[in-house]
């Protein structure tokens, strides 16, 4: 029997609840444990355990014009570099709540790198705010790994972070588009949504 595999885990990050996501998840999991083979890595089994679950949906796409949550916005990424609200105006910047362990956000993690690879000369920024609980030493291994470049803002403390307390994160990914005047225009963009609001603010990207 073909094990559920990790491009199989990628295909059901947006139909979590479908039976056969399900069915093979458990199929996965129990030849892990059963007679040790096990998935590609720690990851895959943590997506695999998600889907039995039944992950959270994802949230949906906001226009949220303003910016008061985020005049309060501080933090200081994984190189050391500072970012605050005067540091955000001037550019297009998605704040981009996310874990190691979230399928979707690994799913929505491809979409993002092209929108990085086309937009971000052009003025374009991503802030990864991690919540996972693990290590900083895991953590750098996973964005090494999985070839992820923009500024990370990593704390170790989950849910429990200052600023996934402060913006009321309760599931992931979420995520909050900013234009160059620092107001909030959308909130949860992926994919095409997310192309067509940079093209709206920063014209069209390489391609």
């Amino acid at each position: 029997m073909r094990l559920f595999s990790y491009q199989d885990a990628l295909n059901c990050s947006y139909r979590p609840r479908h039976r056969r996501c399900r069915q093979g998840a458990a199929q996965a999991v129990e030849a892990h444990f059963s007679d040790g083979r096990k998935p590609p890595d720690r990851i895959h089994l943590a997506w695999c355990i998600t889907l039995i679950i039944g992950a959270s949906p994802l949230l949906p796409l906001q226009v949220a014009p303003g910016n008061q949550e985020i005049r309060a916005f501080e933090a200081v990424d994984l190189r050391g570099c500072e970012w605050d609200y005067s540091r955000l105006q001037g550019k297009v910047v998605l704040i981009s709540f996310w874990a190691t362990w979230c399928s979707h956000c690994l799913a929505e993690m491809p979409h993002l790198q092209d929108a990085y690879a086309n937009y971000h000369d052009r003025g374009f920024e991503i802030i990864g705010v991690s919540v996972d609980s693990g290590t900083r030493r895991d953590f750098e291994r996973f964005l090494r790994l999985h070839g992820i470049t923009w500024p990370q803002v990593f704390d170790g403390l989950g849910y429990g972070g200052r600023l996934a307390r402060q913006f009321k994160i309760r599931t992931v990914p979420e995520s909050i588009l900013i234009n160059r005047q620092g107001e909030t225009i959308a909130r949860n963009p992926r994919g095409g949504q997310l192309i067509r609001l940079l093209e709206r603010q920063l014209g069209a990207g390489r391609r």
